[in-house]
């Protein structure tokens, strides 16, 4: 809503006029930095693999794109909004106000994750009949799917680091740095199968004792 509010009453440029004008600076950004490069004498090779990376910069891909950062964007701004507002009504002498769930108490509903799936297969068949939103639905599903599957799995890992296997924060921190990157796969797999499994027990519609749930 306030994008559509800030488009709308205050930046008269449009949603089309503002995503074309952020990548032309960030394509004119990538070619100082190439010629930057060039004179660093670093190879043609190098180069391509520049223009390779930004070359999906136009704006149906940003177009495609932004439904998934509007959700994300959303997201943020909620537990943004909840943290600061704790803060506020606990100055307030409000004592009840229920904390946001630890990192490692983080869990990913399998009833969330089945909906985004279900959204992931839609826009499949409407891609594969060359149907406009086809392209909308199914980038938008398969970013949410890998970022949902991708939190689960984060969370799993440090449950268990921090309380099967006592590794201090420090040392924590520097695996999940390593292993972000390169190894991002595992954390896929391992909040895949936590969703289907649920190894910390802690989703509310299944039947544990003293389930306490960050399930989102």
């Amino acid at each position: 809503m306030t994008f559509l509010i800030y488009f709308s009453f205050i930046d008269r440029r449009g949603i089309i006029g503002y995503i074309n004008e952020n990548i032309n600076i960030i394509k004119e950004s990538m070619e100082l930095t190439k010629e930057i490069y060039s004179k660093a004498g670093v190879s043609k090779d190098k180069l391509q693999q520049i223009d390779q990376v930004f070359g999906f910069l136009n704006l149906d891909s940003m177009l495609k794109m932004l439904p998934v950062a509007l959700i994300i964007n959303a997201f943020l701004a909620a537990f943004l909004n909840y943290a600061v507002t704790k803060k506020i009504l606990m100055k307030l002498g409000y004592k009840n106000v229920k904390s946001l769930p630890s990192i490692s108490k983080i869990y990913i509903n399998v009833r969330l994750v089945t909906i985004v799936a279900i959204g992931l297969l839609i826009g499949a068949v409407l891609k594969r009949k060359a149907i406009g939103l086809g392209d909308y639905f199914f980038i938008t599903a398969s970013y949410l799917l890998m970022i949902l599957l991708l939190i689960d799995g984060i969370s799993t890992f440090i449950y268990y680091m921090r309380n099967k296997f006592k590794i201090s924060k420090g040392i924590l921190i520097f695996i999940f740095l390593i292993t972000l990157g390169p190894l991002y796969i595992i954390y896929f797999y391992l909040g895949l199968a936590d969703i289907m499994l649920d190894f910390r027990k802690l989703d509310p519609f299944r039947q544990y004792k003293n389930n306490k749930s960050g399930e989102l």
